[in-house]
């Protein structure tokens, strides 16, 4: 560099800079790959954790009402006293656990649809088709109008 008086120049080039004098050793990088090797054996791959967690959460409703000595209804049954765990207590805790079930979004959307779907279906047992048709019409028809009033508010937007 010219006018490079004080030697700076050296500093502010970009250039491939020496490998570094000391040579670094780590010596747990053994040892480490080794206790990972161990802990994945006994809790298995990432795979077989997703499985058994989509195996506990995907229960039916069914299978989470059934209650016997080997799977009992709930972890603490077991270590409730005696005069507790009575068929009573075991109805209440059955209607418990559908209440919760009925309770979720999925189980409310499904009931009001079949509700809706038994409700327009009344007219069409009494003879009346044309009634059902009237009836059946919201049913079908909101999904696509809630698109395009989407689609020209969007449109709108982002004109």
């Amino acid at each position: 560099m010219a006018g490079d008086n004080f030697g700076f120049g050296k500093l502010f080039v970009k250039g491939q800079r020496g490998k570094p004098s000391v040579a670094v050793v780590y010596n747990q990088a053994d040892a480490k790959a080794e206790r990972f090797k161990k802990l994945k054996g006994v809790l298995g791959s990432n795979q077989a954790l997703r499985r058994a967690r989509r195996r506990v959460e995907r229960r039916s409703i069914a299978s989470q009402l059934q209650h016997s000595a080997d799977t009992p209804i709930h972890p603490l049954w077991s270590h409730l006293p005696s005069e507790e765990r009575s068929r009573r207590s075991l109805f209440r805790l059955r209607l418990r656990r559908l209440w919760a079930w009925l309770k979720e979004s999925r189980q409310r959307i499904c009931i009001v649809l079949i509700l809706y779907v038994l409700i327009w279906l009344v007219p069409i047992l009494l003879g009346q088709p044309l009634m059902t048709i009237f009836a059946f019409l919201p049913l079908v028809l909101v999904p696509p109008v809630g698109c395009l009033i989407y689609w020209l508010v969007w449109q709108e937007f982002h004109a």
